[in-house]
C-alpha cells in the first residue's frame, strides 16, 4: 500500500462553515542579515474564524516574546529585528531557528522553519588595479 505525504501546514480544514487556518504569507526557510540593518519575518493566515498568529521557536516550541530592542512582535504577524549594536548580540535572538503558528477553534498549523543568521556586516574589500599592458614575445 503506498503511503501518501501530506504537508499539515497546507491543508485547509472545514468544519461545519468554517475553515481552518491557511497560510497567505510563510516566511522563507532563511533570513540572513545585518546587525547594521536590521529585518523582518513576516506571516499571516486567513481562515473563518480569524486565526491568531504567533511565533514559536524551532524545535522545542517555546512561545516567542519581545526582547526590548532586540525583537519585537508586530500585532499583524510581524517579528521585527530592529538594528542592534555588535555587542548586544544574542545568540538565542541572533542565530535561531523560529517558525509561525496560526491558531482558531478550528486548528492550528505551523509554517515551515526559519533559520535566523544576524551579524556585524562582512568587510568590503576593493582592489585597485593599474592599467598593465601585456604583449606577446614572437
Amino acid at each position: 500500500m503506498k503511503q501518501m505525504k501530506t504537508s499539515w501546514s497546507n491543508l485547509g480544514v472545514v468544519v461545519l462553515g468554517q475553515q481552518g487556518p491557511e497560510f497567505v504569507l510563510e516566511p522563507p526557510s532563511t533570513l540572513v542579515f545585518s546587525n547594521t540593518t536590521g529585518s523582518q519575518l513576516s506571516c499571516s493566515a486567513h481562515g473563518s474564524p480569524t486565526p491568531h498568529v504567533t511565533w514559536i521557536t524551532s524545535p522545542d516550541q517555546r512561545s516567542v516574546s519581545a526582547v526590548p530592542g532586540l525583537r519585537q512582535l508586530l500585532g499583524n504577524g510581524t517579528l521585527y529585528f530592529p538594528p542592534f549594536l555588535a555587542q548586544d548580540f544574542r545568540a538565542e535572538v541572533h542565530n535561531a531557528r523560529y517558525r509561525c503558528r496560526a491558531t482558531s477553534s478550528v486548528g492550528t498549523i505551523l509554517s515551515r522553519e526559519v533559520t535566523l543568521r544576524a551579524g556585524k556586516p562582512s568587510p568590503r574589500f576593493i582592489r585597485f588595479y593599474k592599467n598593465y599592458s601585456i604583449s606577446e614575445n614572437r
